[in-house]
């Protein structure tokens, strides 16, 4: 069976999970790897053999590289991933898909053009306890309120590196740590946000863009949710939850990352007696692996890709109008 070949490009932190991803995949393997510092690209391929390239263009002109995942700041998600579709790479793009809605629709249009395919690192989605609520759903009634929480720490040297936190190259906490959580909230709900709401604050670190925030959020059928997200909770990650309000159960799925189901209240709680915590090493968790796994077995045809590029459009929409309702104090409407 063909091998698909995979390109890292940005090697930077969330790479070693991506290596991992394609280390396990199976009939997948790392043929190249791009970033600006060369000590960044020898310490990830330190016992894995792949050209190196200090400019990613000379990467996606490699005619050995058939899916390029993206990992560097995303300010320079669209302008890559544009790239890639215009030499006819597939691509898994890092989250958020982009900076602004604009951008994320004209990635979406260049692969369109090109054919090609792109895929979308929202690998929450994969959680155990994540996909033990979802099998559900369709028993559980409709989905009245929808809460998540982010609360997690980072130093100021997190946001001293020249990019963490700014407005080109980052956003805040919302458009970092947050993306994930405002990804699940519109899988589990499905309706449409037709209005947001948002505060945003700095209150304990010298960066750009806010640590901390609050966001409303009321769906096209009358339902409403609410996000809350820091990186001022002191010493340490405490939580990232997700509390889902259906007619039947009352659920939270949370741990540091979404990793067990604290509570599950109402019918079907033998739910919660027969899941378990799913073991993390970090806050990025184990979806990794089956994002890559997936595109692989996408692009040989054995199965549908489960995050598509589409579906990063939404997550962007409702970043940015939660930042537009923050500047102008005004509630914002999507339609």
């Amino acid at each position: 069976m063909k091998t698909i070949r995979f390109g890292i490009i940005g090697c930077g932190r969330i790479s070693s999970k991506h290596l991992d991803g394609i280390i396990h995949a199976e009939h997948a393997e790392l043929t190249a790897v791009s970033d600006v510092s060369q000590e960044r690209m020898d310490v990830l391929t330190k016992n894995h053999k792949a050209s190196l390239y200090s400019d990613y263009h000379e990467l996606l002109n490699d005619p050995s590289v058939d899916v390029v995942t993206i990992c560097t700041p995303s300010g320079l998600h669209a302008e890559i991933a544009i790239q890639a579709a215009k030499a006819g790479k597939h691509v898994l793009l890092e989250k958020p898909m982009a900076l602004s809605s604009i951008d994320a629709k004209n990635i979406r249009e260049a692969f369109i053009e090109s054919k090609t395919t792109v895929g979308i690192v929202f690998q929450n989605r994969y959680n155990q306890a994540v996909t033990s609520v979802k099998a559900y759903e369709e028993k559980l009634g409709e989905l009245n309120y929808i809460n998540a929480q982010v609360y997690w720490y980072r130093d100021q040297r997190y946001y001293d590196d020249a990019w963490h936190g700014t407005q080109a190259m980052d956003g805040g906490v919302l458009t970092n740590q947050g993306s994930h959580y405002v990804d699940l909230v519109l899988y589990f709900k499905k309706s449409k946000v037709e209005k947001v709401s948002a505060f945003g604050a700095t209150l304990k670190h010298k960066m750009e863009c806010e640590d901390t925030v609050t966001v409303n959020l009321a769906f096209e059928d009358g339902t409403i949710g609410n996000i809350q997200a820091n990186t001022i909770t002191y010493p340490s990650n405490l939580e990232g939850a997700l509390t889902l309000f259906y007619d039947r159960a009352t659920i939270k799925i949370g741990g540091p990352a979404l990793n067990k189901i604290q509570y599950w209240i109402g019918d079907f709680e033998e739910v919660l007696q027969q899941s378990h915590v799913e073991q993390i090493e970090n806050v990025y968790g184990n979806g990794h692996r089956k994002v890559i796994q997936n595109m692989v077995n996408h692009l040989l045809g054995a199965e549908e890709l489960f995050i598509p590029g589409s579906e990063g459009i939404g997550p962007v929409e409702v970043i940015e109008g939660a930042y537009r309702s923050i500047k102008s104090g005004s509630v914002i409407n999507l339609k």
